[in-house]
């Protein structure tokens, strides 16, 4: 007599959505953040399977129910980007307004059907189970792989040993401000016509010098942050990764355990930590003070945007129940919480080195000039460069707001780095980010994502030693030297781009191409 055959397919069928979007976004992600949503899937599908074997005496129809319940459930988000094709959005069927209630009529349809069969579903069991197996084991593959080839975190350089210098608890406290894209004055004029001098005149006012020839060190952040973050060019602590590797981590443990933070500790600093929703700047285990937005595994960007695929999100976005699962409140809820957190963390005793990753000036565009909220209609209704604008204007009243506050709560006058990791997109670069090639980009585009924002608030020490030109790479050697009796020289001020972002590893300088002259 055969053996009856385990139902499993339809545990497998359920969790291999979530398996596969988190391959297809493996160079950005760490293991522990699918767990959660892993488990509750599985227990989900175990409970239902359950429920539904017993409601119909038929383990086997109910492993068909559940199978059918994670199609329609996982694919609806892929339905719908489907339908914003515009070979498909010009008929009145395919509208995405009419997607939801039909998606709904269908699965009810199919499930009526499933549960009337008289089929024998037994029969195709084994086959379904293999099928899933097979399915599943390709992510898990791809995922498996990628960490076999995932470096440890590496020993970013030596670590700094201080000069045996006498450093005073009232040494200045110690801001490095990282705001996301952010032009320089000559990029706004360049390429936005846009005058943003009543900030950089604000900046000026207060004491900051601007270096207005700054360019970025490298075009993407986790590259930029990893140099800038370590004072040093990339070539020697990435010189063992494969330049075809995809993934991301290596540079992230650069920014996690950067030199920065345990020089400064070392040398009686707090270290306060503004996270971000970017990975690598998320959290940080060496801070004494952590801000990090949602500190959940639920409730994180790639958890959000999964939910986004499925057929409950139409629902919580209708019914507002948990605004922040939507990507677009979730980005307003953090960058109003980034400012709002740094300015209650600025009353912390010093001396203290906080760094803050903040993205008032990254997409999507969800404030106004004046902070109200944009909807995603509204944003797509208008040319991007305008979105840009319109929310930078806020940001430049938020960021002005934060500076005065830094500097109406601190004891004695601190140091302010106010820099850009990165410039904005150009145009076809935010068409088409992921693949695009740096070396088919213009003189002109690079020159656009390059040139950045980089001021300096340096108290009591000779401003002579900034020049227009200095670049990230630099700031913290200067810094050190000037206020901790450090003699690192500069380095030259280089830029260099990757060829696209799923080959991070593969770069080529362009500092010549985009050189202020």
């Amino acid at each position: 007599m055969l053996k009856k055959p385990q139902v499993i397919y339809p545990f497998l069928f359920a969790v291999y959505p979530l398996l596969s979007f988190f391959s297809h976004n493996i160079q950005e992600l760490k293991i522990e953040i699918i767990i959660n949503p892993l488990i509750i899937i599985t227990i989900s599908g175990i409970i239902l399977y359950i429920t539904i074997s017993l409601l119909l005496k038929d383990k086997y129809k109910a492993g068909i129910l559940i199978s059918v319940l994670s199609f329609f459930f996982f694919s609806f988000g892929h339905i719908a980007n489907l339908l914003k094709q515009e070979y498909l959005a010009k008929f009145k069927l395919f509208e995405i307004g009419n997607l939801f209630p039909t998606w709904a009529v269908l699965l009810i349809i199919t499930v009526f059907f499933t549960v009337r069969s008289n089929k024998n579903f037994r029969k195709i069991t084994s086959f379904l189970n293999i099928i899933s197996i097979v399915l599943v084991a390709i992510p898990v593959f791809h995922v498996s792989s990628v960490y076999l080839e995932r470096k440890p975190p590496m020993e970013t350089i030596k670590k700094i040993s201080p000069n045996p210098v006498n450093v005073s608890p009232d040494m200045p406290d110690i801001y490095y401000i990282i705001v996301e894209r952010y032009p320089s004055s000559r990029s706004f004029k360049n390429f936005y016509q846009y005058d943003n001098s009543e900030f950089t005149a604000f900046l000026e006012k207060n004491g900051f010098y601007i270096a207005k020839d700054s360019r970025a060190n490298y075009l993407i952040t986790c590259l930029s942050l990893a140099s800038s973050l370590n004072m040093v060019y990339l070539d020697e602590l990435i010189k063992d990764i494969d330049k075809e590797s995809v993934d991301n981590m290596s540079l992230y443990n650069l920014i996690e355990n950067s030199k920065i933070a345990p020089y400064l500790k070392s040398k009686g600093y707090k270290y306060v930590h503004i996270g971000s929703n970017s990975a690598g700047t998320i959290k940080s285990d060496l801070a004494d003070f952590s801000y990090t937005y949602k500190d959940s595994l639920l409730l994180n960007e790639f958890s959000a945007k999964f939910i986004e695929m499925t057929m409950i999100f139409p629902i919580i976005r209708t019914l507002n129940i948990i605004p922040d699962l939507e990507y677009r409140n979730a980005h307003r809820v953090l960058i109003t919480d980034q400012i709002i957190n740094m300015e209650k963390l600025t009353k912390i005793e010093g001396p203290k080195f906080v760094f803050a990753h903040l993205f008032l000036t990254h997409s999507p565009y969800v404030f106004d000039r004046s902070g109200n909220a944009v909807t995603e209609e509204e944003e797509n209704s208008r040319y991007f460069k305008e979105n840009f604008i319109n929310q930078l204007v806020f940001a430049n009243t938020k960021y002005q707001q934060l500076i005065e506050t830094i500097l109406a709560n601190s004891k004695k006058d601190p140091v302010i780095i106010f820099q850009s990791d990165e410039g904005p997109y150009f145009e076809r670069l935010w068409k088409s980010h992921y693949y695009f090639d740096l070396h088919q980009a213009t003189d002109d585009e690079l020159r656009e994502k390059s040139w950045i924002m980089n001021a300096y608030h340096l108290p009591g020490r000779a401003k002579d030693k900034l020049y227009p030109s200095i670049t990230p790479v630099n700031t913290f050697r200067l810094i050190f030297n000037l206020y901790f009796g450090e003699n690192f020289p500069l380095l030259p001020d280089k830029t260099y781009a990757h060829e696209s972002f799923d080959k991070p590893y593969k770069l080529f300088e362009v500092t010549e191409k985009v050189k202020v002259y």
